[in-house]
């Protein structure tokens, strides 16, 4: 699926840098889904690198400390 120049108007491809028939610069357009799936990627690495037994033990000191603030008298 095409889509005009905005300099000449001709139809071309979404993904080029540049037009085929004036040879002016065009940003490409990337679809929806290709950002879903690099967000995807980037999510299962950050998971995949990450320590995920000192993640759930900072959770707990978290939520330990918030319920110990909170039951403090004034």
């Amino acid at each position: 699926m095409g889509r005009p120049c905005p300099h000449c108007g001709q139809r071309i491809s979404r993904t080029v840098d540049e037009c085929p028939y004036c040879g002016a610069r065009v940003q490409s357009q990337r679809p929806w889904y290709v950002w879903l799936l690099g967000g995807l990627m980037v999510l299962i690495l950050f998971l995949w690198l990450g320590d995920l037994s000192s993640l759930a033990h900072f959770a707990e000191t978290l939520f330990n400390f918030a319920r110990g603030v909170g039951n403090q008298a004034p």
